[in-house]
This record gives structure tokens, sequence and C-alpha cells, in this order.
């Protein structure tokens, strides 16, 4: 299967468009793989207005300009911004149309869910992928063996499913495991299944207090094309779980520099990045040129320790910040040693 999110874009931006119709003041925010200054977004909203009013209303500026790369981690950098501009909109005077297929009217007719659910378990049993109704009353289906961290022995509080009544697919997170990163990734993996901006929604409190909801309209009721869906998607989760984070201290916010306790610069595919630790001992890693933490950095740490050839004992795994302090500490020892190598030539 072609994966689109491991492809490097080697220029992008994160754009903010704001505009007012009849008194009423609307923000969006959107990114630009191609850095059109005449594109203002794929939100129906936009292109409803845009058409009536043209051009002219809109006032588009840019946040953050980003270079080689994921598609993973720009929806991730994308999330943080959604997030600071719906958390923002209130105090602001501004309504946040991001995410509008969170109000968008489900066509088609409604599921029978005991019913149309079953049928849609034995489609999906015919193509090699074991399903079960996890809720009738809310349609919720989910794999009866998920991949990690999806699964229950990686620590739970993550979910890959159907919901409202069978007519929307995608993902769930509890409290803390809603980080900009995981929704990230999780928008980009709906994305590549060719679900559109507006057909997509991420519902939840923003304070991540209950689960947080990536969902997609489908709007089919043929059960094997459901079926069919829901594989592709599981078989995505696959290829890219690796960039999912079950570590619920690992949200990514941006911190302050003054309490950074300790730094080091490390060198990955030519593009230069710094490790920080912070006093709260939370670690976070910062591209050259960018404002933006990079958003999973447990993940970045693996590549760290694959391209120095680093040796971390898998105890340390088990949290960012363990992991982390100990990829900086081998990091330093390595850099001592070199230096000392260096002189007794």
């Amino acid at each position: 299967m072609h994966d689109s999110s491991k492809k490097i874009i080697r220029k992008a931006q994160i754009y903010k468009v704001e505009f007012k119709i009849s008194e009423k003041n609307y923000i969006y925010i959107g990114l630009d793989t191609k850095c059109d200054p005449n594109y203002f977004g794929s939100s129906l909203i936009i292109y409803h207005y845009q058409r009536v009013f043209g051009d002219k209303i809109f006032d588009k500026s840019i946040l953050e300009e980003l270079t080689n790369i994921s598609h993973n981690d720009l929806c991730a950098i994308e999330q943080k911004y959604i997030k600071e501009s719906k958390n923002n909109s209130k105090k602001n005077n501004q309504l946040s149309i991001n995410y509008t297929g969170q109000n968008r009217r489900e066509s088609g007719p409604s599921f029978n869910v005991a019913i149309d659910g079953k049928t849609i378990i034995n489609e999906a049993r015919k193509i090699g992928l074991n399903l079960r109704m996890a809720s009738l009353a809310g349609g919720i289906m989910k794999p009866t063996n998920p991949p990690a961290p999806f699964d229950k022995a990686s620590g739970g509080g993550m979910h890959i499913e159907t919901n409202y009544g069978l007519k929307r697919i995608g993902f769930s997170f509890f409290k803390q495991r809603g980080s900009d990163n995981n929704i990230g990734v999780a928008t980009s993996i709906l994305r590549q299944l060719e679900f559109d901006d507006d057909s997509i929604s991420v519902l939840g409190p923003a304070d991540l207090s209950d689960y947080q909801y990536v969902l997609a309209i489908h709007n089919s009721t043929d059960h094997k094309h459901i079926a069919g869906l829901f594989n592709r998607l599981v078989n995505l989760v696959y290829d890219n779980s690796h960039l999912f984070s079950n570590d619920t201290n690992d949200n990514n916010e941006t911190l302050p520099q003054k309490n950074i306790v300790e730094s080091i610069e490390v060198d990955i595919n030519s593009e230069k990045f710094i490790i920080n630790r912070y006093k709260s001992k939370q670690i976070r890693v910062v591209k050259e040129g960018m404002s933006s933490p990079m958003p999973n950095t447990k993940e970045f740490l693996r590549d760290v320790v694959k391209e120095y050839a680093l040796i971390i004992e898998d105890k340390y795994w088990s949290q960012t910040q363990r992991v982390g302090k100990r990829v900086i500490d081998v990091l330093k020892k390595s850099e001592i040693l070199n230096r000392e190598n260096e002189k007794e030539k």
C-alpha cells in the first residue's frame, strides 16, 4: 500500500484566514503544501463566501513556514494551531470554522445498527478483518485485535472505531492521549483515505478532560464498502503505528526557553535539530528554522538512536522523559569521548 504520510514535503505553510460576514467574525486555520497566496482553504464555508463576495473579504496571514517535513508532522503542527485558535476564538469574538464536519448532517438513511452492524462484521471477516460491536447504542464497532498502540497491552484509551450509529469512522483518544500529535496523525490517515476536510471532524473538550474524536462521515450504506474502508483504515494504522504515542506526558506543547536545563544538537538526514530538556523533565525537539516542537518526540528519539548507533536499554522507553534524558546523557558522553580521542591524535 502506498503511504503518502511518509513522503517528505519540501515546503509548506500553516496559514490563518479571517473574514467578516453580517457582523460575525470568522477564522480558519489550514495547511498548504503549494504555498499559494491565493489559496484560502478547503472549507465549504470559505468556498461559498468566496463565490459570493470574492477574495477581497479574506485576510490571510502565514503562521509558520515549514521545510522538509512529513505529512503526519505537518498535520500535527496544523492541529496545534487549530486548537490554539479555538481556545482563543471566544475572547477574540470569532467563530472557528475548522472541521465543520462536526456540524454537517450525514446524508442517506439511518442504519439498523444490530442488523447492518452484523452484516458489516461478516463482510469484514471475508477479507481477513475481525470486528466486534462495542456499543449498539452508539453504533461503535472496533477491531478485535487492533495494532499497537491501540491494543490493551499498550495501555488502552486509544481506539479505531465507527461511531454515530455506524455513520462515521475514525479514532477516539481518552484525555491526554488526544495530543496534537495523535490528532494530527489520525487526521492525516483519514485524508489518505480521501476524506475531505469538511467530512472530518475533531470533537471533544479542548482541555482534554474527556475523549477526543477524529471521525469522518463516509456517506455509504454499502456493507461491503464500509468493511473495506475499515480494513484500509486498520492497514494504514499498522503502517503508521510508530507515529502514534500512548504516553500521556507526550503532549508537545511549546515550553518557555528560560526553563531549559540542558540541550544537545543532532543531525538527522542533513537537517539540524535541538533536543531540549526542561525543569519539568519534559523533552522537546525543535528543528532548525521552525518555532513549533516536533510532534512525536519519542519517534524522533528512535531516529536519533538509529542515526548515532546508540545503545538505549528497553527500560528507558516506557516514558518519553526517561528516554529523552538517557539519549542526551549518552550523546554527551559520546561527545566527550570523541573530543578526548581527537586530543590524543
